[in-house]
């Protein structure tokens, strides 16, 4: 196996470790590097979840009865929901109360607070409902967020030269969830990590049959998994856009491994 340049490595380990632990910035960062990595357009989609799971809870008073929650989920999600408390409530209250919650719910999904709520009352009771409802609502959130880069690294290339509309139809393909659903069926997820290379008519989506495809899953355990990789001419250095492919993977996996234990 071609592997990337240990030097490679090195720069791409501590671009990561410049920015905060989230999951979109790494996002952000994983499409930039792999792109200028392999000098053609990359894609890289967040991880799709079997469930939202609680990690960290804030309660901020705002006025005696007004109030927000702000929820962290173990993959770094982000939620705030404004409270109007059934009581008059003060920070003093709050944080407390929020730190406690921290300790017992960590790791725990909506049904599993809701559960802990039917044996709770005033405060504890409401704000064990709505970090619940706030669970729930991540839960039913089919979006599938997907970071792409380097579109003027191919249209730099003569294949592509003058092609807008081409561009254009690639970008639309990218954005959303078309680009997933149409390389999902063929990664066989069952099968674990590894990087699947499509050339030309290989490719699963008419749309990507003109362009190289090399892509990856990336994720925990098998239980959350995303997909990146890069989009090309079929004649594009498949050596390295595989060996950057498959370091970029790896990464992205030991992060949210560490992200998921922490």
């Amino acid at each position: 196996e071609v592997e990337l340049p240990s030097s490679d490595q090195i720069m791409i380990r501590h671009q990561f470790r410049q920015v905060e632990v989230r999951l979109d910035q790494w996002m952000e960062l994983a499409a930039a590097t792999l792109a200028g990595a392999a000098g053609n357009v990359s894609v890289v989609t967040a991880p799709r979840l079997p469930t939202a799971r609680l990690r960290h809870v804030e309660l901020i008073a705002l006025q005696p009865r007004l109030g927000l929650l702000i929820l962290v989920t173990s993959e770094g999600s982000v939620r705030q929901v404004m409270c109007h408390w059934p009581e008059e409530t003060e920070q003093e209250t709050l944080s407390p109360l929020a730190d406690a919650l921290v300790h017992d719910l960590r790791g725990l999904a909506a049904d599993e607070v809701a559960g802990r709520a039917e044996g709770a009352f005033g405060l504890a009771r409401f704000v064990l409902e709505q970090i619940g409802l706030a669970l729930r609502g991540l839960d039913a959130a089919e979006r599938t967020e997907v970071r792409h880069s380097g579109l003027e690294l191919m249209l730099a290339q003569p294949e592509f030269a003058g092609a807008a509309g081409e561009a254009q139809a690639l970008m639309a393909l990218l954005r959303g969830g078309a680009f997933l659903n149409a390389v999902l069926p063929s990664l066989g997820l069952d099968a674990g990590p590894g990087v699947r290379v499509f050339i030309g008519d290989e490719n699963p989506a008419g749309e990507l049959r003109r362009f190289g495809v090399v892509v990856s899953t990336y994720g925990v355990d098998g239980e959350v998994t995303g997909v990146l990789g890069v989009v090309g001419p079929t004649r594009m250095a498949y050596g390295r856009s595989i060996s950057s492919v498959r370091y970029m993977a790896r990464l992205m996996s030991d992060l949210m491994s560490d992200l998921y234990s922490a």
